[in-house]
């Protein structure tokens, strides 16, 4: 086999693996990322805090969110409760 060909093969294989490892990494990453957001919004909602972002989850449907205040709202609930932060 030709050195060029064998290049060539080699770096389509070599392309195809760092792929899927990369698609795999991704996958990982956004299940861990739905998993935590999931548990923070459960936290807020067992400990009663930031009721704006907690409603808007809950109301199910769509609305205009303050984001501003959504997240003034996530933050005094970080600093009041370590267990939220």
């Amino acid at each position: 086999m030709e050195p060029v060909t064998l290049t060539a093969v080699v770096t389509a294989i070599a392309t195809t693996l760092w792929t899927k490892a990369q698609e795999k990494i991704g996958e990982n990453i956004g299940d861990a990322t739905w998993a935590l957001g999931g548990k923070l919004i459960g936290l807020l909602r067992q400990k009663n805090k930031s009721p704006l972002l907690t409603n808007a989850v809950e109301a199910n449907e769509p609305q205009r969110l303050d984001y501003g205040q959504a997240v003034l709202e996530l933050k005094a609930a970080a600093e009041a409760d370590p267990e939220i932060a």
